[in-house]
């Protein structure tokens, strides 16, 4: 038997409060280390790790900048390293903020510091925007998506970026999702496990909307083993989806933010999941998935640290400057929120946990 984990959070995109936050004082460089090492060991437990990575990283030289036109320095890449991250999702609706040469200089800047890349490349790459890693020996691949209705794809033409016709565009679904389908297909055959990390959905809603649960429940037809959401900046629930062949796909709606200066409750929580992959033989399986809530304390340092900790010390969480909401009350809304349908064909080790 050969086992894996992998470990996922959804959006890191700096606000300005953020970047105020990590700039120090008159040298220029900017500092994000202090706001992310409350949640380090929860990537130091895993053997593989993922973030989206919602803004580009290309560096003073396009320009730091926040809302609307997100740009990121590359200092935020030394720090995220340090937390044991492993790839990068780049494939979201601002990925082309500031044009097609910054993207490329974020792409170059993060495979610099050793990250895998998913989402956007050079055309000519013949991995295609995914990437395969191996651990324990099991392969696992990894592919990514965004939604184009959502970027003005005119201003690329060196790079490729792997997108889905949103729900503006009228088609069948099965046409919608074709090369999301054929990706799936050809990663299966040089891999033990296909993880998907998809971008759709609308901001701020807390639970998904009927056209993600209809694309879902089309690419689980596939075959992938784990779906993974992002985009709505609020966490939205997880669950089993199962296939018309009985497969169940773990599928992850949205993550919501896990780096961000928003403020507001529920855009101020997130999600780090985490989930074993499991071979034995020619069998492969998914098993234990846990979720574990996070809160970005905005009025304290801007620091992402586990809710549970709030609630342990009896602590409010900030959402305003004279606002505060209860810990414990919070986490039990999220574990309603949160809680799947029910699935009478999840076994035992498949039992979704959240802390």
């Amino acid at each position: 038997m050969k086992t894996i984990s992998i470990g996922a959070v959804g959006d890191v995109l700096p606000h300005s409060n953020v970047l105020k936050r990590a700039l120090s004082g008159s040298s220029g460089i900017y500092s994000f280390g202090k706001m992310l090492t409350p949640c380090a060991s929860f990537f130091s437990n895993v053997d593989i790790s993922i973030i989206n990575q919602e803004s580009i990283v290309a560096g003073e030289k396009f320009g730091i900048s926040s809302f609307p036109k997100f740009n990121a320095p590359v200092s935020i890449l030394s720090d995220l390293k340090k937390l044991n991250i492993d790839v990068l999702n780049v494939a979201n609706n601002h990925l082309l903020d500031k044009g097609e040469e910054a993207l490329k200089e974020s792409i170059a800047n993060i495979k610099d510091f050793g990250f895998g890349v998913i989402g956007a490349y050079e055309k000519g790459d013949s991995n295609g925007g995914a990437l395969l890693l191996e651990k324990n020996g099991i392969k696992v691949k990894f592919i990514s998506y965004t939604d184009g209705s959502k970027l003005n794809l005119d201003v690329v033409g060196g790079l490729n970026v792997n997108y889905f016709k949103g729900e503006s565009y009228s088609l069948r679904m099965n046409r919608r999702i074709s090369s999301i389908k054929k990706d799936i297909l050809n990663a299966q055959k040089e891999s033990d496990a296909v993880v998907l990390s998809l971008h759709f959905g609308e901001e701020y809603h807390r639970q998904p909307n009927s056209f993600q649960r209809e694309m879902i429940s089309s690419i689980a037809e596939t075959g992938v083993d784990v779906i993974i959401g992002h985009h709505p900046h609020v966490l939205q629930p997880i669950e089993w989806v199962q296939n018309s062949k009985g497969k169940n796909v773990l599928v992850a709606y949205s993550l919501g933010n896990f780096f961000t200066g928003q403020l507001g409750l529920y855009r101020q929580v997130g999600g780090f999941l985490s989930f074993e992959i499991k071979k034995d033989k020619n069998k492969v399986s998914i098993c234990y998935p846990k979720l574990k809530f996070t809160f970005v304390d905005v009025y304290n340092g801007c620091k992402v640290k586990p809710l549970k900790s709030f609630y342990e010390r009896g602590e409010g969480l900030k959402t305003g400057k004279s606002e505060y909401f209860c810990a414990e009350s919070t986490f039990n809304d999220l574990l309603g929120l949160m809680s799947c349908k029910y699935n009478p064909f999840v076994r035992e080790e498949q039992v979704i946990t959240f802390e």
